[in-house]
């Protein structure tokens, strides 16, 4: 049990747990997932030859910015967070797979196996923001005290 002063070391562990978090979503990706698209790429070979290739490095770093944007904003307590979760599956839907979708079956792989991403993803940043959370209430930030309104 957390003795009086100890505020700032409990605030820390959470921080720590939730950057921890971000960094295993990292991994995830990088490392297992990455092996997943690579069966998947084998079928965009025996589809049409005028589907461009997925380039990893900018899935890795949209895969980076989601985890740690929902993660603050779960951290900060934003509220209608599913909102948010919609829209981005949406932006993300409309404008990465929508000509993949079309009449091939690496298409609509490619396509699932995207929202699979996103939802495991998503799942890393929630976690990680609700350790971002546990940490503000112990220290007692809010979002108006941070931008100081």
């Amino acid at each position: 049990m957390p003795q009086e002063g100890d505020e700032g070391m409990v605030g820390l562990l959470w921080i720590l747990a939730s950057f921890v978090l971000w960094a295993v979503g990292f991994a995830v990706f990088r490392w297992p997932w990455s092996k997943l698209y690579q069966k998947v790429d084998k079928l965009r070979k025996q589809s049409r030859n005028d589907i461009p290739k997925r380039v990893p490095s900018l899935a890795a770093i949209t895969g980076a910015i989601e985890r740690l944007l929902f993660g603050l904003l779960v951290g900060f307590g934003v509220t209608d967070i599913g909102a948010f979760i919609a829209g981005w599956i949406g932006l993300k839907t409309a404008i990465g797979w929508q000509d993949l979708w079309v009449r091939t079956k690496y298409g609509k792989v490619r396509g699932i196996v995207g929202l699979w991403g996103t939802v495991v993803s998503l799942t890393f940043a929630l976690v990680s923001g609700l350790c971002l959370r546990r940490a503000f209430l112990v220290w007692d930030v809010s979002i108006a005290a941070f931008f100081g309104l």
